[in-house]
């Protein structure tokens, strides 16, 4: 989470090194750990330890498995939600990897379904001043009133997955469930659940990290004011009052002693649901989606359980997990006047609020105690369920939550920052009973109909359709009209109503047959995220709303010139856009075939600390680049088949060396060049001082055979200086790659075992280091062979000296062929080319980049002293005219008036001879003005 509580930190610390937990920036996940989901139905011993193939273990065998574990125990695997569950492995390591980077290798196996990280829960509450209103939430949710109508049935039970909570508190001991097929302390599993004495619930963290059957709070922490909010024994003249009133308490442990991560939140969610549990709260998350976690969700929902979540205390729109899950009810918080309360998270996944401000509760040791947070909000809803449901006993589990959801009290107009931002409202329990007839109708599924170029992206200038999918939970309704609104100005909505003359009770329909429609405006900027609001109106003065969310333009692109087709980035990337999920892309591929590329990226620098680059680290790539100009493909030009382009610098980087990158791809499908394809980096100097000793170079991670990357082979063929990637045992379907400098002489190569001891290796836990990469760039050629293994290498070019104002190209060839033959003939092909085409046509800058929309950029530096640049493009010849002027309106200089030719220009501004203040540039391009301020500081 962004914010730790002070009082935790050392305990969270303390855990983190203990438990060898590592922080990508959002969430905590186990470092030597991951889990995998097989696609067929994976067998265990009686150790539960899985059964797997010696194809299997011969894959994974390198990396130090130290045990393949089954990670769930469904009760019920006669349902498919838990024959799912049951095929997700956790494998541990005997020593740290880098989870992160290793699941998506695996990933990739031919059984394999997915695999990710482990991630670990953490709580959402905060410590506060007792000397408040006693429980004024019960008044607030009107759950006095509630209570003439139901006080809940103690047949009906609330799961808490915490830190366990006081079994003897008296205002908790009456209200707990115990197992009615468990003998306790008898040693015996009676019930046959795989749980030994679970009469009081369960302990899936232990006071060690061993478990047991007693899920007793180890210290005051979080569960037992958890437990008490939500079902606390009611109208029995001690202590307090809860929204649950009669309901039971299901106390499952998942933390291990008193620390404050949850271990075992989702083992502890499935025991809940297989035990009978009617409601599940979760007041705990990260910020990290994991497919493990949802098939737990659904597993829960299926066996009629409502899973109920808190949405999280940093006062952010990030999504926060379980809370924004499918099939759970998210509640933020809200403080005593109905205002949204400060730490609350908010946005679209929020379904509801309910208070979380100052909250009197149950605590260890027979107390009491206030606390704060969405962890308290959570419980609140959670008994409000167990009232609805004994008022409707034949609901299902997301008819409770949608019914709980419309019959909120709208409160986020009085915080107009929050409009829409809050759910539908603040719970409201009277009403949630007593309503009659609610109407709900959410969106069940949604797809794009690209009806521009047909690639699924959505570009600018297109066409693009909406096809929706809506379900009506409740009751039924008549004259139902679904419209679509944005505030976004990146697209114009041409068809936004749909009407359907009635849906009745749990029934899908869709828009098919008149779908949403809308086009990209052509001047979009990169990576915008357009939020469309859903207006639901209908009968009986039915009024609701829901959002969904998409990005267009992203600043990616495939190029299929030839037989290889591949994916190029704006930001120094080779193959995908969001490496290392790898969905935004389609890596490279070789004459239709598999993909062969993990990942690819660019790397320069000068030293072992001035290394820039877009290549993985820890948990992430670097993300040094800034995007200038998008990367597009111009499919009609004169030089390739297809010509992409595009522009970046170094600005990102903490250690940048002042470099503007102009990045071309060439594909060519001329004979005899169908089987490379050319990406050439002009880099130039924009700062003052000559830069020395830079090398440049590109780094990937191949996998030819996507099933067995553990066989592959990467060596240097000296006569033809090209690296070439194969299948160890030469299958004759398997492809070879070839990677070449064909700019130069200035050759490096370094292959890489990605799982090497003691030396490069991609999935220890620093994963790819700076100084790693500098000695992968700037060593020559050397470590010229690796494998059979998991291999990557890396081309490079160097050293270079590039005087200011000044650059330097560098140019690779991409190749494959069936054969070593046909690789080394593209390989020469590509170099015969650059020097034949691609050189001589390269002086021509403008032609190749010809903006497509008139821009003017922010100055840099700002603030700035004494001198800055300021960029622009001109889409087409036009006279242009570019000013500065102080803060009272008065011309300062005139730095451009001229004609200018359709381009990018980039002009300085020395105010030597000015006072500090604001001052104010100006473009006049035609009929195009733009107007910003910059910032001269002395």
């Amino acid at each position: 989470m962004k914010r730790v509580f002070l009082f935790l930190l050392f305990t969270i610390v303390s855990f983190a090194q203990s438990s060898n937990l590592l922080f990508d920036g959002k969430s905590y996940y186990y470092a030597d750990r991951i889990l995998v989901k097989f696609k067929q139905t994976v067998n265990y011993d009686y150790n539960k330890r899985a059964i797997l193939s010696d194809e299997f273990y011969g894959k994974i065998k390198s990396y130090g498995v130290k045990s393949l574990e089954k990670t769930f125990e469904p009760l019920d695997v006669n349902i498919q939600e838990g024959r799912e569950l049951e095929k997700i492995v956790t494998i541990k390591f005997d020593a740290p990897f880098n989870p992160i980077f290793l699941s998506k290798k695996f990933s990739k196996l031919d059984n394999v379904e997915w695999a990710e990280p482990q991630y670990v829960q953490q709580l959402a509450f905060t410590p506060d001043d007792p000397q408040v209103s006693l429980q004024y939430g019960l008044t607030k949710i009107q759950a006095f009133e509630a209570w003439d109508l139901s006080t809940g049935n103690p047949n009906i039970t609330i799961a808490i997955i915490d830190t366990g909570a006081d079994l003897d508190h008296p205002d908790l001991a009456s209200e707990l469930w115990q197992n009615p097929g468990e003998t306790p302390n008898n040693g015996i599993d009676d019930d046959n659940n795989g749980y030994v004495d679970d009469y009081n619930g369960y302990d899936f963290g232990g006071s060690s990290g061993v478990q047991d059957s007693d899920p007793q709070e180890d210290a005051p922490v979080h569960g037992t004011h958890v437990a008490g909010i939500a079902a606390a024994a009611t109208n029995n003249d001690e202590g307090i009052a809860s929204i649950g009133y009669n309901s039971k308490l299901m106390i499952v442990k998942c933390s291990e002693g008193d620390e404050r991560f949850l271990t075992g939140g989702y083992q502890g969610i499935i025991y809940a649901a297989d035990n009978g549990a009617d409601f599940i709260n979760c007041s705990w998350g990260n910020y990290s989606y994991s497919l493990a976690e949802q098939n737990v969700i659904d597993y829960a929902t299926s066996k009629g359980a409502l899973v109920i979540a808190a949405a999280g205390n940093d006062n952010t729109s990030d999504m926060f997990y379980p809370a924004s899950y499918d099939k759970v009810l998210s509640v933020g918080g809200t403080d005593k006047n109905d205002v949204k309360w400060g730490g609350s998270n908010f946005g679209d996944r929020i379904d509801v609020v309910a208070p979380a401000f100052t909250i009197y509760s149950t605590w260890l040791d027979n107390t009491y105690k206030t606390l704060s947070g969405t962890s308290m909000a959570a419980p609140l809803a959670a008994g409000l369920g167990a009232l609805v449901k004994d008022q409707f006993p034949d609901y299902t589990p997301l008819q409770i939550a949608e019914r709980i959801r419309v019959t909120s009290d709208l409160v986020d107009t009085l915080t107009n920052d929050f409009e829409f931002l809050m759910g539908k409202g603040r719970i409201n329990a009277f009403k949630a009973l007593n309503e009659a007839n609610p109407i709900s109708v959410r969106i069940k599924e949604y797809s794009f109909i690209d009806l521009g170029n047909g690639d699924g992206i959505l570009d600018p200038g297109e066409n693009i359709q909406l096809d929706v999918t809506f379900t009506n939970y409740l009751s039924s309704v008549s004259g139902l009209t679904i419209t679509i609104q944005t505030e976004s100005e990146d697209i114009t909505i041409s068809n936004n109503s749909f009407s359907q003359s009635s849906a009745s009770t749990l029934q899908d329909f869709s828009n098919s047959s008149s779908r949403y429609s809308f086009q990209i405006i052509p001047e979009v900027a990169t990576n915008q995220s357009v939020k469309l609001k859903f207006d639901y109106t209908g009968s009986n003065g039915y009024a609701d709303f829901e959002w969904l969310t998409f990005r267009v333009n992203p600043t990616y692109a495939i190029q299929s010139g030839n037989n290889i087709s591949f994916t190029a980035t704006s930001n120094g990337t080779i193959g995908f856009n969001d490496y290392p999920n790898n969905v935004e892309g389609n890596g490279f591929i070789f004459r239709g075939g598999t993909n062969l590329l993990f990942e690819g990226a660019l790397m320069y620098g000068t030293a072992v600390d001035k290394v820039v680059d877009a290549a993985r680290e820890t948990s992430a790539q670097s993300n040094n680049f800034k995007v200038l100009q998008k990367f597009s493909i111009d499919r009609n030009s004169s030089i390739a088949s297809e010509l992409g382009t595009a522009r970046f610098n170094d600005d990102n980087a903490s250690n940048k060396l002042g470099v503007e990158t102009r990045f071309y791809t060439y594909s060519f499908n001329q004979t005899g060049k169908e089987d490379f394809v050319v990406l050439r980096y002009d880099f130039y100097n924009t700062t003052e001082q000559e830069i020395t000793n830079f090398y440049a170079g590109l780094f990937a991670d191949w996998d030819i055979d996507e099933n067995d990357w553990e066989g592959d082979t990467v060596n240097y063929d000296v006569a033809d200086n090209f690296a070439f990637i194969k299948d160890a045992e030469d299958s004759p379907t398997s492809d070879i790659v070839g990677m070449a400098l064909i700019s130069g002489t200035e050759f490096g190569y370094y292959g890489i075992d990605n799982n090497a001891s003691g030396q490069i290796s991609m999935y220890d836990a620093n994963g790819f280091s700076k100084s790693e990469k500098w000695t992968t760039l700037s060593n020559g050629v050397t470590e010229t062979a690796a494998g059979p293994t998991d291999v990557s290498a890396v081309i490079s070019a160097g050293p270079y000296s590039i005087p200011a104002d000044s650059k330097v190209t560098v140019a690779f060839a991409l190749a494959a062929g069936e054969d070593m033959n046909s690789l080394r003939a593209a390989i020469q092909e590509s170099r015969s080319t650059y020097n034949s085409i691609i050189l001589p046509t390269s002086v021509d800058e403008n032609e190749l980049e010809i903006p497509n929309k008139f821009t003017l950029e922010q100055n840099y530096p700002n603030p700035f002293n004494p001198a800055t640049r300021i960029e622009f493009s001109v889409p087409s010849n036009e006279y242009v005219s570019l000013k500065v002027f102080d803060i009272l309106g008065r011309e300062v200089i005139t730095l451009v008036n001229e004609q200018k030719s359709a381009g990018s220009y980039q002009v300085s501004f020395d105010a030597s001879d000015l006072s500090s203040g604001i001052y104010i540039y100006r473009l006049n391009a035609g009929a195009h003005t733009a107007i910003k301020k910059m910032m001269l500081l002395k």
